[in-house]
């Protein structure tokens, strides 16, 4: 009887599998539910069911119920790092979640598998996301020194630099990327890009430093202001005040004695 639901279970797992090489994942989810209702001894069947249904509900956005299936793998086999990568990303990716519960995950899967350059990308780009740049562009160029080829993750340090307006270095990583794969259209592309963000922060490093130069208005002096005449008849007439009180004619000082 044991062997017999083994056999049934193995054969079920082996449909819900056909199904999903096929994209029809509400058929696989409907066979993988049902042998989990049904239940199974063996261990190895019951694992992969869980990874399934895990898979199909990160596809689906459901990440919640993907954390319960990966919750159940990882007691199966808590030394894979995939499974701790899986669960990273239904944290990561959960407007609901808490994502800083993400870092232990990713911390976990990159030291289960430290070969493995999807580990240290991933890592890296939540860390950058996080606000945490330095740290996350470390472990982007430790995905890019385990996959030196893969043209994602060179973008994906060279922009992080971008970010830090390191624009000298933002060059350097495109450079060795085309060197590597010079046909890469991917990588032009991410050079054009380099070349934008820098032209685009000089430009507004400059209207800056416009706007904070002095704006120095020379004030007009006495001596500075020139004389205003008139002529009028060979006459020479001052329109303007002069420069001092006059002093009085000699005969307004006799009418001031009088008075």
């Amino acid at each position: 009887m044991n062997d017999h639901v083994v056999s049934l279970a193995h054969r079920a797992l082996e449909v819900a599998k056909r199904y999903l090489r096929y994209g029809r994942d509400l058929e696989a989810l409907e066979v993988l539910t049902k042998l989990v209702r049904v239940g199974t001894e063996d261990t190895v069947a019951a694992e992969q069911v869980q990874v399934l249904l895990a898979e199909i509900h990160l596809r689906r956005r459901e990440y919640a119920q993907a954390r319960r299936h990966l919750h159940v793998a990882l007691a199966y086999r808590p030394d894979n790092a995939q499974y701790h990568f899986m669960m990273a990303v239904a944290l990561e990716d959960d407007p609901e979640a808490d994502p800083r519960r993400a870092l232990y995950y990713f911390r976990k899967a990159a030291r289960l598998d430290p070969t493995n350059p999807e580990y240290f990308a991933a890592w890296g780009s939540f860390l950058i996301n996080q606000g945490r740049i330095r740290l996350g562009l470390r472990r982007l160029e430790k995905a890019v020194e385990l996959a030196p080829e893969d043209a994602q993750y060179v973008q994906q340090l060279a922009l992080g630099w971008v970010a830090l307006r390191n624009f000298e270095k933002a060059r350097r990583v495109a450079l060795h990327g085309l060197f590597r794969n010079p046909d890469d259209s991917r990588l032009r592309r991410l050079w054009d890009e380099i070349r934008w963000h820098e032209a685009r922060h000089r430009q507004h490093q400059e209207r800056l430093n416009r706007f904070r130069e002095p704006i120095v208005i020379p004030l007009p002096t006495r001596s500075d202001t020139p004389q205003r005449t008139n002529q009028t008849e060979g006459t020479t007439v001052r329109l303007d005040p002069p420069s001092c009180t006059p002093h009085p004619t000699p005969h307004r000082q006799k009418r001031q004695q009088e008075s």
